[in-house]
Order: C-alpha cells, then sequence, then structure tokens
C-alpha cells in the first residue's frame, strides 16, 4: 500500500484487521521517520470516518471544492490530533506535508460500511474532492478508505476514483493462524510455543470453529476465552 501514490480502497470483513493494518502503516511510517529523518517523511492521519461527521454536514449538499475538503481536513487534524498535546504551531502542517515533493500525506480513512447510507454518499463526495486537491499536489500523497464489500452497494462513483487499486484481507490460512498463536501476548503463566501447539491441535477437530477463526478478532476472542478458561 505505502508504494502506491493517489487512491487504494482496503476491502475486509468485520475482524478482518482493516483497522489493524492501518495501525500498523501508522506505526511504520512513524518508525521510518525516526530512522531516516523527516526529510523525505510522509504525515500519516488516521481518521475515522463518523469523527467527521460535522466536518461533511458542513457541505449542505454543496458539490464539495477541493481546496475546502482539503482545508477542513487541514483544521480538523490540527484541532483534534495536534493542539491537544500542544506540539508546535501545525495549523498548515497538513497542507505544507501535502505540497512538498520530498514528503507527501497518506490519510487513513477507516469505517466507511460504519455510516449511515446518506453518510457513504457526503463521505464520497468528500473523499473524492479531497482525492482530487491531492493527486494535483507536489507530495507523494496517497488515500486509504477501509470498508466491508457491502457497503459499496451504498456508493456511487468511489470505483471511478482515478488511480484506484483495491486491497481485499483474505481469511487466515492454517499457517497464518498458527503464526498469529505463537506471537499472541498470552499470560504469564503461560508458555507460548506450548499454548499455540494445543490450540492449533484442537481446532481441526471443530471444522466451524476453525473456519470462524481464520478471522483475526474471532481467534483473538478464542484464545483469551481459552486462556481464562483454563485460569
Amino acid at each position: 500500500l505505502l508504494d502506491h501514490d493517489g487512491v487504494a480502497l482496503l476491502l475486509g470483513e468485520p475482524g478482518s484487521g482493516k483497522s489493524a493494518l492501518f495501525a500498523h502503516l501508522v506505526r511504520t511510517m512513524c518508525n521510518q521517520c525516526l530512522q531516516d529523518g523527516d526529510e523525505s517523511a510522509r504525515l500519516p492521519l488516521y481518521i475515522p470516518l463518523h469523527s467527521l461527521s460535522s466536518v461533511m454536514a458542513n457541505t449542505k449538499n454543496k458539490p464539495v471544492r477541493p481546496v475546502d475538503a482539503a482545508a477542513s481536513l487541514s483544521n480538523w487534524f490540527a484541532e483534534n490530533m495536534l493542539e491537544p498535546l500542544d506540539l508546535f504551531d501545525s495549523q498548515d502542517l497538513f497542507t505544507r506535508m501535502a505540497n512538498s515533493e520530498n514528503n507527501g500525506v497518506v490519510v487513513l480513512f477507516d469505517g466507511l460500511d460504519e455510516l449511515s447510507s446518506n453518510d457513504i454518499g457526503k463521505a464520497e463526495d468528500f473523499i473524492g474532492a479531497l482525492t482530487e486537491y491531492l493527486r494535483a499536489a507536489a507530495g507523494r500523497n496517497l488515500t486509504v478508505i477501509a470498508s466491508r464489500q457491502q457497503a459499496l452497494a451504498f456508493t456511487g462513483h468511489l470505483r471511478q476514483f482515478d488511480r484506484l487499486i483495491t486491497v481485499e484481507l483474505q481469511p487466515f490460512s492454517n499457517e497464518a493462524i498458527y503464526s498469529f498463536l505463537l506471537q499472541f501476548q498470552y499470560r504469564s503463566q503461560f508458555v507460548p510455543t506450548i499454548e499455540a501447539r494445543r490450540i492449533f491441535t484442537q481446532l481441526p477437530l471443530h471444522p466451524t470453529l476453525l473456519e470462524t477463526c481464520s478471522n483475526p478478532l474471532a481467534l483473538s476472542l478464542y484464545v483469551d476465552r481459552d486462556a481464562r478458561v483454563r485460569e
């Protein structure tokens, strides 16, 4: 995803790891900035779409201009993410990074499928205007929109965004399940390798449970419940 400039649609069922992937991307970009310096860093913005409801409501069914979308997001980012930390004068940080040839922004919109059908249309118009602004800006800019497949039925032109790629999160394979079990944060009295082997051996005995646990969230809940039952 981070190698792409433009727009990406991240699809996955509830619990498939969309928000976890966004958190990983933010950490990755922050670590890259710490290692390589800020000369080529890109600014990550993680934005739950429901938190932009007031911003999108201000459009009042009028067409959203790209410059207005960028200004609204810049203000929202400064007021909600940067000013509470009192880090630095950051009013124009978003637009400066977006227009820097050496930098850029990566905007991660989470939860399109959690909006009402009416708000999905507003979000689509807002994101479309923002991506138009970012496409014309000089930076290496990327917009990623996370959603369930089913929510796309309520969108109009989202699939027609210029330079759009689609990434779909697949269910865990058996190998991925075992790798997840090895890395799970078990309670201190348990040995991870032993717990991973025990649980992984049990799952195939219950095909429905194995299929359910191909979802990362379901697998986490099952492993946590298993540990509590054994205590």
